[in-house]
């Protein structure tokens, strides 16, 4: 969960019964809001804002019931979600921050890859 357009907002799933999701929400005063379905079914991405677009790295999907981690870079621009890149190692549960040219992902997940930074990436 991160900040985006000053809300808060989810991407993909979460609990027992909707495991991985495509779905991305932001939380108003009215509750939650759809917006634009994340390319695919995910959970524990990480996820931050720059310049107004919401980045997600990493997570984790499943595919003909297997479990594959991943190490994709996406970006939601105008509403619409577009493959910005890969991170060089995959990457779940981690958080993001942005410093200049550079984001650095910290994996939350045991591994040998625990921080990665790239550069340029999607700050453009």
């Amino acid at each position: 969960m991160c900040l985006h357009n000053r809300a808060p907002t989810a991407i993909g799933g979460g609990n027992d019964s909707d495991r991985y999701s495509k779905k991305t929400e932001t939380l108003g005063l009215g509750g939650w809001t759809v917006i634009e379905d994340f390319p695919k079914k995910v959970n524990w991405v990480g996820c931050m804002t720059i310049n107004d677009d919401l980045i997600t790295v990493g997570g984790r999907t499943l595919v003909n019931d297997e479990i594959i981690y991943l190490n994709d870079v996406y970006v939601l621009k105008n509403q619409k979600w577009f493959t910005a890149g890969k991170l060089k190692e995959v990457t779940m549960l981690n958080a993001l921050i942005h410093f200049g040219d550079y984001f650095f992902s910290f994996s939350g997940n045991i591994s040998p890859f625990a921080v990665e930074k790239a550069f340029g990436m999607v700050l453009m």
